[in-house]
């Protein structure tokens, strides 16, 4: 099956999912969203430590099955800079539609860091329509974390009770239950399988990532709500349930300095992780081999050191070709109380040098109080090109300051032309978490 049909398919199972029997509904389009502000929705990962908010939303595709046809090959989300009205792709949108993975799984459920009663929900990329829905199962009340493997259709997620009456604070160190999700395009459905690990209670999660290949999982542990106390990483292969462990001895911390954030991705060759290591105001990322004895994290070669206060670098992704570490920077800003400067982009840094090869994606905001515009990466293609993120939609103009905030969404970044992903951001679910 090519991706053209791939992508009416999702769309035609959505929509005859949606429709009563003998009824059509006419076709409705998305409107662009540029609305300024506060976002409806939080992606995974909540504030950013310098207060950025990182917000997506995918909407549901078409409801008119005659429409859909058209809709599936043409709709888009989001507000770009362009004026283009939703559904008139340019043809370097829609190469990037078709240049990522083509399933997406996502945390959806009441508003909220984190919430008991989330589900997961497996959706087309290129169109956003939901193919299928799954649910933790009892005891568990809620999905905490997930991550996928290469082939776009193999997951990990994480699963807590959530007691009643409990903080999301006081549920994040509850017993962890992982399952192996796998969705079959063929038939729509999605198939939920318990692995067997798990974390006891008093440990909390502070990211997982699954191996390309799907066959191990890495997990950064802290034994106290504070990302100080995060020193620890182990790795499951899943098969056995059989694990290794390391550990950070001595001053400073593993892991993303957001403590929701993820904190580690793989190499293609399921073998080399990267994960970020701080220590006071000075941060690095270094490549562990999962595959070499000991258990010491400082024996980890070092891959890039960022120099700057920490809040300058948010989370970081490991091309899987080995040669690229990509991160989403924010230079230091200045400015008053109540007109200040922001500055982002992604920056590429070369694992062989330490040294950043280029910038990508450039913003700079002059802005007064509230909400500010925020960027998160998701996915890397090979050696990094093509860009899954969480960064305002259209093209910063010659870089001048812009003067109102923009809401970000999810888009697919190629060089610097960014594409919205379908329904992006909208304000019908609350995106918590979202996984290639």
């Amino acid at each position: 099956m090519n991706t053209t049909e791939d992508r009416l398919l999702a769309a035609i199972r959505e929509t005859a999912a949606e429709i009563a029997p003998g009824s059509t509904r006419p076709l409705s389009l998305p409107k662009p969203s540029r609305q300024a502000g506060r976002p409806q929705l939080r992606l995974h990962g909540g504030w950013h430590p310098s207060g950025w908010r990182r917000a997506v939303a995918p909407v549901a595709a078409a409801a008119s099955v005659i429409a859909v046809i058209a809709a599936a090959l043409a709709i888009t989300g989001g507000g770009g800079n362009s004026g283009r009205l939703p559904g008139a792709q340019s043809p370097a949108e829609k190469a990037a539609l078709t240049s990522v993975p083509r399933y997406y799984i996502a945390l959806t459920g009441p508003t909220g860091i984190l919430n008991e009663h989330l589900q997961a929900t497996v959706r087309a990329t290129a169109t956003g329509a939901t193919l299928a829905t799954v649910s933790p199962p009892s005891p568990c009340r809620t999905f905490s974390w997930l991550s996928g493997a290469a082939d776009d259709r193999t997951f990990v997620l994480a699963a807590q009770p959530w007691p009643p009456g409990a903080t999301a604070e006081q549920n994040s160190t509850e017993p962890t239950t992982f399952f192996l999700l796998h969705f079959d395009p063929a038939t729509g459905q999605a198939r939920l399988t318990a692995l067997p690990i798990s974390e006891k209670r008093g440990t909390q999660l502070n990211g997982m990532a699954l191996s390309p290949d799907g066959s191990k999982l890495a997990v950064i542990l802290q034994t106290q709500p504070d990302p100080s106390h995060a020193r620890e990483l182990q790795v499951f292969t899943l098969a056995s349930g059989s694990q290794r462990q390391w550990a950070w001895p001595g001053r400073g911390w593993i892991g993303a300095l957001d403590v929701l954030g993820q904190p580690l991705s793989w190499a293609a060759d399921s073998q080399t992780l990267e994960f970020q290591q701080w220590t006071g105001q000075h941060g690095s990322v270094r490549l562990l081999d999962t595959a070499a004895p000991g258990g010491n994290l400082r024996t980890a070669p070092l891959a890039v050191r960022f120099r700057g206060s920490n809040s300058d670098v948010g989370n970081t992704l490991l091309t899987p070709d080995g040669t690229k570490i990509v991160a989403s920077v924010y230079p230091p800003g200045t400015g008053t109380q109540t007109k200040y400067m922001v500055k982002m982009n992604f920056t590429e840094f070369s694992v062989r040098t330490g040294r950043a090869l280029r910038v990508r994606d450039p913003w700079q905001f002059l802005v007064g109080a509230g909400p500010d515009p925020g960027n998160q990466l998701l996915w890397t293609s090979s050696a990094g090109s093509t860009l899954i993120v969480i960064s305002p939609p259209g093209t910063d103009p010659a870089g001048h300051f812009v003067r109102h905030p923009i809401q970000p969404v999810l888009g697919v970044l190629r060089g610097n032309h960014f594409t919205p992903l379908p329904g992006s951001p909208r304000g019908q679910e609350n995106i918590e978490s979202v996984a290639w």
